[in-house]
Order: C-alpha cells, then structure tokens, then sequence
C-alpha cells in the first residue's frame, strides 16, 4: 500500500512509539536507485540451532557478499542485492531454500544483522538463477 510507505527512520520511530510492531519492504519491480532494482534473496531454514549457516546458504552468502540479516523466524537469512539487468521476477531453486524476488513480495525486515554490516551492492552476474 503506497499510502503507507514512508522513509526507514520514520518506521522506526513509529515503531519506537508503539504505532506499529515492525518495519518492511515491499518489492515493487521498479528501480529503487540509480543502481537498479533492488532484489530479495530469501534462504529458508538455513541458521543452525549453533548460528552456523548451512553449507548451501554460505556459499550463497559469500558468493553475493553483500548485507544480510536474520529472518523474523530466527532460522532463515534475507539478503538485499541490486541486479539491473537481470530481469528475475520470482526465482525458486529446485532444492527448495533459496528464493529470489524482484516484485509481489513483502519482506519484514529485522535490522538483526548476519556477520559484519556490509553494503547493498550491485550484483547482476552473481543474481542470475
């Protein structure tokens, strides 16, 4: 709903002042930045009872290189990435976990932060299903 769509640091306010219960993004296809679409990877059921990635989703993770947080789940990884140009709408890998998403979709995000902060990078070549 565009009505609602305001800037980070007014969603946190609201947050902190009990006007809403969390913070999102909604992928809408259309370039966020001069560098391009902004795309959502989604890694399901990825972080270990121990917090250690699974083997599939670390290699994802250092391959992108980019900012990652936990999921609201507690057991998955979101990654932000911008990809001009690599024209994914909506990407299931065969193996089921990884999810790629360009528009339609909704992420809560959790400012819970996976490894070091990093930047949202471009990507393209690294984005292609």
């Amino acid at each position: 709903m565009k009505q609602t769509w305001n800037s980070y640091e007014s969603a946190v306010e609201c947050v902190a002042r009990g006007l809403a219960r969390c913070i999102g993004y909604e992928f809408d296809g259309r370039p966020s930045s001069a560098s391009g679409n902004l795309y959502g990877v989604d890694l399901d059921h990825v972080i270990g009872e121990d917090g250690a990635l699974s083997p599939g989703a670390a290699e994802i993770a250092g391959k992108l290189n980019i900012y990652a947080e936990v999921s609201p789940s507690g057991s998955g990884l979101y990654l932000f990435v911008f990809a001009p140009g690599a024209d994914i709408a909506r990407h299931r890998k065969q193996d089921g976990f990884v999810e790629i998403y360009g528009e339609a979709r909704y992420f809560t995000v959790t400012g819970n932060v996976h490894g070091s902060i990093k930047p949202i990078e471009t990507r393209t070549a690294e984005s292609r299903p």
